[in-house]
């Protein structure tokens, strides 16, 4: 299974709320795209330390030969089934059982397709999530900004721990 990001809809920290935690003016724009993209890489740190979509996207799964009457998509924070197609044909028959880091489809009946794809829209709005997420993700480019500010020498870069503190309650633990 191949999945991609199509598009990111909504990060939930906005330009102006990084420049006030880095203490940079709202009028200072020329590092307006550097900050952006700090946001996205801190965005992407987070998702992958808690293994668990934040930031709201659609994303589009693609499956290769499938012929099931289920299937289990590893994602988790799913608000939205968009679009369901095997062999470019929709399919409408179905229900969903969603958990927290994933969620599984369970069609009517077999489906045999050389390509299943599956379009869908994921992201985290629970408010206790969000504050805490978002406190780590600008802590992470807080630390990421000074690191570009003194000219990318990274030896004396230490790793911030509150940014794992903070995600630590949201990921994912894998029982054996």
């Amino acid at each position: 299974m191949k999945t991609i990001v199509k598009n990111i809809e909504h990060l939930h920290i906005t330009l102006n709320e990084i420049k006030q935690h880095l203490r940079i003016s709202p009028n200072y724009t020329d590092e307006d795209t550097q900050l952006i993209t700090l946001l996205n890489v801190a965005t992407s740190e987070a998702e992958s330390f808690i293994d668990n979509n934040i930031a709201f996207k659609e994303l589009e799964s693609k499956i290769k030969n499938f012929e099931s009457s289920e299937i289990e998509i590893e994602q988790g924070n799913l608000k939205e089934v968009v679009s369901i197609m095997a062999d470019n044909i929709a399919i409408t028959d179905y229900e969903l059982d969603i958990n927290e880091f994933n969620f599984n489809i369970s069609f009517s009946g077999n489906i045999t397709a050389s390509e299943l794809v599956i379009t869908y829209k994921a992201g985290t709005n629970e408010t206790s999530k969000v504050h805490a997420i978002n406190q780590a993700i600008l802590i992470r480019i807080a630390d990421r900004y000074e690191v570009t500010r003194s000219s990318y020498h990274t030896a004396g870069y230490n790793t911030n721990t509150a940014f794992e503190s903070l995600l630590m309650p949201y990921r994912k633990i894998l029982m054996f």
